[in-house]
């Protein structure tokens, strides 16, 4: 592996003197979830501080977390001020916030998940947006409210305070703007929720269809801009093999990560002609697909580390197909010596 990253860094870093870019995945890629919410190894913490402190990388986390999973990030590591967030639908520059619009989901598509909660098909939706999150539900979930925010680790809310949770029947428009993810609960054992249940598990890819038809939603027009797919969850409560959760987001032709690193480098008023961009992901299919960054970054470097990679896929220049903990001690190790030989 170090023979791997020699040449790769040989080739890309050393004699290069433009700033770089470091665009880095989060979960399951720097920081390791087997191990915490937010642990990252010591020695690549330390590496990657140094960088950043002295000013040898801009650090730009790239990830499908949203700003409360981005929060947290930020109080157990570095308080960063860029990120691009969930995967593409929300860039934060300068401390600032910028949606992309193609990443809101509609009035018309979000009434109609709101209404199965009214009805009783779904028991509760939990709804992101820039400012937050809220769940809706409706009585028949006060069976499962152990279930709410149950999608992300507890230490992730500041203090344990958790977001907003509210009776359908004290719907708001104000928690209906600008909605970048709706997620659910999916039950096999409840009417209508088997045959979901069982794409999600399976991954296939006719799971909006199923949704629509759950809903009583006539046509196709409604969800036909979205996806649905599987989604983790933190509860020993459950047995997995009969409740999973489930996330609606736009489609990655809407919104990704490669569209979301174009938009902050042009905010930033940085190009492949003035820094080296690199990017660091561990994916190339599933929830998140990292290779989608050469779409719209061509002239990025990807780097994809761990074992759920494809290999030879033309897009990566450089695999490390060990240990994702393991391959960015590596990584960062050699980067560091090689950007200090350019002194």
């Amino acid at each position: 592996m170090k023979k791997a990253i020699d040449a790769f860094l040989d080739e890309h870093i050393v004699g290069k003197r433009l700033p770089i870019v470091v665009s880095l995945d989060l979960d399951n890629t720097l920081v390791i979830r087997d191990k915490g919410s937010n642990y990252i190894n010591k020695k690549v913490k330390a590496i990657i501080k140094s960088l950043v402190s002295d000013k040898l990388i801009i650090l730009l986390p790239n990830t499908g977390r949203d700003l409360l999973g981005f929060s947290a990030f930020s109080r157990s590591f570095l308080n960063l001020r860029n990120a691009v967030l969930y995967s593409g639908g929300l860039i934060v520059h300068n401390s600032k916030k910028y949606i992309n619009k193609n990443s809101i989901i509609d009035r018309v598509a979000l009434r109609h998940l709101l209404k199965g909660v009214e009805s009783g098909q779904l028991p509760f939706v939990d709804l992101s947006y820039p400012k937050g999150r809220i769940v809706y539900y409706n009585d028949h979930a006060l069976d499962y409210r152990d279930l709410f925010f149950a999608q992300n680790p507890r230490d992730w809310f500041k203090g344990g305070q958790l977001p907003p949770i509210r009776n359908i029947r004290r719907l708001s428009d104000k928690g209906l703007r600008e909605v970048l993810r709706v997620e659910f609960p999916v039950i096999r054992s409840w009417v209508g929720h088997r045959l979901l249940f069982e794409r999600l598990t399976a991954k296939t890819e006719h799971n909006i269809s199923q949704l629509g038809r759950l809903l009583g939603v006539r046509g196709n027009d409604i969800f036909r801009n979205y996806s649905l797919k599987r989604k983790v969850f933190f509860s020993d409560k459950y047995d997995k093999h009969d409740l999973i959760f489930a996330r609606l987001s736009k489609l990655t032709t809407f919104v990704n990560k490669g569209i979301g690193l174009k938009e902050w480098l042009a905010r930033a008023k940085i190009s492949s002609s003035n820094h080296i961009i690199l990017h660091i992901g561990d994916t190339d299919a599933g929830l998140i697909n990292d290779t989608l960054i050469k779409q719209d970054v061509p002239d990025a470097l990807l780097i994809m580390v761990g074992k759920k990679c494809s290999l030879n896929n033309p897009q990566v220049d450089l695999y490390l197909h060990e240990d994702a903990e393991m391959a960015l001690v590596s990584f960062f190790d050699e980067l560091y010596k090689k950007i200090n030989q350019r002194k």
